[in-house]
């Protein structure tokens, strides 16, 4: 590992854990080694309403925040976004899929250079931010929830 590789840390590096977080994430990682192609790529992800009651929750349209990390460092954060949430309804035990994007050529240095995973094992961590709808003025309701760690193979 060099120095462009992360700064050591548990991931994902935001907000403590929710253990009765109503929503459970998981995400559909591509079996075959990964090619890396393109600075991003885009994989499945899905939420479940773990609970017995309907939510109406807000949230970042472009799907949760995605962490590359080896060794419990965290060598890729999320890509970027675009500051656009969506509104969305799910009844007790259903699920929303949608699309996350996995950063696997900028690192978190900040030069920018577009250097891309070498081949290897790595795990990813997904943290996305959601807040009830309609928020009631309270920042404080705001909740994380997280998955992985997630085995992806790059070739």
């Amino acid at each position: 590992m060099g120095p462009n590789d992360g700064e050591r840390r548990r991931p994902p590096p935001v907000g403590p854990p929710q253990d009765d977080a109503p929503l459970l994430i998981t995400a559909s990682i591509p079996k075959v080694p990964i090619s890396v192609t393109d600075s991003f790529l885009k994989i499945d992800t899905q939420l479940t309403n773990i609970t017995d009651s309907p939510l109406e929750l807000v949230t970042m349209r472009d799907g949760a925040d995605m962490y590359v990390v080896k060794d419990d460092v965290v060598l890729r954060g999320p890509g970027g976004k675009r500051p656009a949430g969506a509104i969305f309804t799910l009844a007790p035990g259903t699920s929303r899929t949608y699309k996350s994007t996995v950063n696997l050529g900028y690192p978190n240095d900040p030069s920018g250079e577009i250097q891309p995973l070498a081949p290897g094992s790595y795990q990813l961590y997904a943290v996305q931010r959601f807040i009830p709808w309609p928020p009631e003025g309270d920042p404080n309701l705001a909740f994380y929830v997280r998955g992985g760690p997630w085995d992806i193979q790059v070739g």
